[in-house]
């Protein structure tokens, strides 16, 4: 199962960095810069809580794959910083300096998952007003990926399943939202 999670995890990211070389998709430089640092966050997070591998894996790539779209959106980005992104990097920064102070990881991941959550509501506004402003499948194979972790998650801890359930949640959303493009159209 340990395999499937990398797996989906990678095919996410390649996903979104092939969308961004066909210039099918164009993320904010400012909103992935907070996306990075979230990601970060919560993989300091989940080490620090002695989460399954699984969950461990799925955020060490998240990582990697955040580095890669931020690298790419350094060429190819919209340069917009707006009430979500300085939101985002308020609730980012009080995460870091929580982590700092105090070494409550499940404190910082709680605070890093409100960040997330609040960074993500553009994005479901987008897929609300236009299913096919994201791609299906960059959220699709996270998905699962999410899922598998949250089922591989160590039963003996709350907060194993904070950031899987809180992954499969969201992605699940957007899943959902990106599927209406195939809905009959109204006349």
């Amino acid at each position: 199962m340990i395999w499937l999670i990398g797996l989906f995890t990678i095919l996410s990211y390649a996903t979104a960095t092939y969308a961004i070389f066909h210039d099918k998709y164009q993320p904010s430089i400012y909103t992935r810069v907070v996306w990075f640092g979230i990601a970060v966050n919560n993989t300091f997070s989940v080490f620090a809580l002695h989460n399954a591998i699984g969950i461990k894996l799925m955020t060490a790539l998240a990582v990697a794959g955040n580095v890669a779209i931020l690298s790419l959106s350094l060429r190819k980005s919209k340069r917009t910083f707006g009430r979500t992104e300085q939101i985002s990097t308020v609730l980012l920064v009080g995460s870091f300096v929580v982590w700092l102070v105090t070494h409550a990881p499940f404190l910082n991941l709680t605070i890093g998952i409100i960040a997330s959550f609040i960074g993500g509501i553009p994005t479901i506004k987008k897929v609300v007003d236009d299913p096919h402003d994201e791609h299906f499948f960059f959220w699709f194979w996270f998905l699962l990926a999410s899922s598998l972790a949250w089922v591989s998650a160590d039963s003996s801890q709350l907060s194993g399943y904070l950031l899987p359930a809180y992954v499969v949640f969201f992605d699940g959303l957007m899943v959902l939202l990106c599927l209406r493009r195939y809905l009959p159209k109204k006349a």
